[in-house]
């Protein structure tokens, strides 16, 4: 911050907004840093157009994507400079791509109101429209949440295929220290719908095949297989297990805690830990964790502890 603090006395705005845009890429997702963007940014993109607020365009981008017209409407709105720039944020720093990836994840989840739970799929021309237009596929949204962390979290595979190819970093983290194969591997363990494994195993391979790291350790130590191990998603632990993502070392490593991810498991199995994941689900994680190659790493003293 004392950098930017200096790069603004001098009048050097870009500067100081690029001082904070890398520190947010770094995963150093501070207020302070998300003030500075959100100032400098705005100044950039331009003013809106007197009894137009951004809410407005986030709200239409959330419940209205789905619908072919609306594709035309948002590109026109572009165009007109009734939105003066794809990334231009409200006073909380959201925007229209942020409006896009909440109404496809929202359409993964159990509706409230089906009326505002589109189709995700049918979303997909209005994400990579925005995407085209130059919306930035590595902005910082509150937490330091990133667009393919949201896209990550929706169960659609199409939607993180659509933030990479448009150049997302796949290791970016968030302020917790967890990257989009974290948030995929939270999401789900259900039996159905996009947060059924099926649609999770598909973002994860997608992800994975990114080059995306599974070892990588969130800020308590958890990684990726850990996650998963809790919510008796075999399909995807045996997808982070294979030999070429380093499955060896992902059942070494531990938690802040001490716990390794067949530890979690078996202390799941024991408690209800995650409510709807039955205990066979959880036991046929921990038969693909615990392959003879790997016996050993259990039948230590510390393995017993739990």
């Amino acid at each position: 911050m004392r950098a930017v603090a200096a790069h603004e006395a001098n009048g050097n705005d870009d500067a100081a907004l690029t001082v904070a845009a890398e520190a947010q890429l770094r995963g150093i997702g501070s207020v302070e840093f998300d003030a500075v963007q959100r100032k400098h940014e705005q100044c950039k993109q331009g003013a809106l157009r007197e009894g137009i607020t951004m809410g407005s365009f986030i709200v239409f981008a959330m419940r209205e994507s789905a619908k072919a017209e609306s594709l035309v409407k948002m590109r026109w709105f572009l165009q007109s400079g009734n939105l003066p720039h794809v990334d231009r944020r409200d006073e909380v720093g959201n925007n229209v791509l942020w409006g896009v990836l909440a109404g496809i994840t929202s359409s993964a989840e159990v509706p409230v109101d089906r009326n505002y739970n589109p189709d995700g799929e049918a979303c997909m021309p209005m994400l990579a429209m925005l995407l085209q237009a130059g919306a930035d596929p590595n902005q910082r949204y509150e937490n330091g949440q990133t667009p393919l962390m949201w896209a990550a979290g929706s169960g659609y595979a199409t939607a993180v295929a659509a933030v990479l190819g448009a150049g997302g970093r796949v290791d970016a983290a968030n302020d917790q220290g967890k990257t989009a194969l974290h948030v995929a591997c939270s999401t789900g363990g259900g039996d159905g719908g996009k947060s059924g494994e099926a649609n999770v195993l598909g973002v994860v391979r997608a992800l994975l095949d990114a080059g995306a790291d599974p070892s990588l350790q969130d800020a308590t130590g958890q990684t990726p297989l850990m996650l998963v191990a809790v919510r008796g998603m075999c399909g995807v632990a045996v997808e982070l297990l294979r030999e070429r993502r380093g499955g060896a070392k992902l059942l070494r490593q531990r938690s802040m805690r001490g716990m390794s991810a067949i530890m979690i498991g078996h202390r799941a199995q024991k408690s209800e830990v995650w409510p709807g994941i039955n205990n066979s689900k959880l036991q046929n994680v921990l038969r693909h964790l615990c392959q003879p190659w790997s016996l050993e790493l259990i039948n230590t003293p510390h393995a017993l502890m739990f």
